[in-house]
């Protein structure tokens, strides 16, 4: 079984909205994080004609950090594909779906490119499931595998104050029953 080696703390930016060339569009991952083996996709709404729409698939694995779009500029696209969508009337919304390809587990990020307008939106693949609490002064986690329930021993755990400058407020490995804790 596939999994990633950490559970993170993740922000995941999950939806884009954009005019272009006199077609509005709205894309989103709805913020998935997909279980390895599962057919990962964004969703379309859009009014106008994309035809000339690229999508550029970016992927990271677990251990290389995440990607955003300050570093997008300096990696190679894992694909891009040109989905063929059916222009929409104005005042006439069409939906679709369309289909992303995934290598495996890690972090993904789907830039859209109409003309010189350009935005994001990502997702994960993971067979970790995590539950954060926290408190004053106290943080609890709890790993379990997404497919069977069980909890997973020995997962890192990194624990992030997020603000101007993210800080490591702890880490650690989770015990036999997939729990860590930190603070008081």
């Amino acid at each position: 079984m596939s999994r990633l080696p950490s559970a993170l703390f993740l922000a995941i930016a999950a939806s884009m909205c954009a005019w272009s060339q006199g077609s509005y569009w709205y894309m989103g991952s709805t913020g998935r994080v997909y279980v390895t083996g599962e057919k990962a996709y964004v969703s379309f709404n859009y009014e106008g004609d994309l035809s000339g729409l690229a999508l550029e698939v970016f992927y990271s694995p677990a251990q290389a950090g995440p990607l955003n779009e300050s570093n997008l500029g300096v990696r190679s696209p894992m694909t891009v594909m040109r989905p063929k969508l059916t222009p929409a009337a104005r005042g006439r919304y069409r939906s679709t779906t369309v289909m992303v390809p995934v290598s495996g587990p890690g972090y993904y990020v789907v830039r859209a490119k109409l003309g010189t307008l350009s935005r994001t939106t990502s997702f994960m693949v993971s067979d970790l499931g995590m539950v954060a609490k926290n408190g004053p002064g106290r943080g609890l986690v709890w790993v379990v595998n997404r497919r069977t329930g069980e909890p997973v021993a020995g997962a890192a755990v990194k624990a992030v104050r997020v603000g101007t400058e993210p800080t490591v407020i702890g880490s650690g490995m989770t015990d036999a029953n997939g729990l860590w804790s930190c603070g008081e």
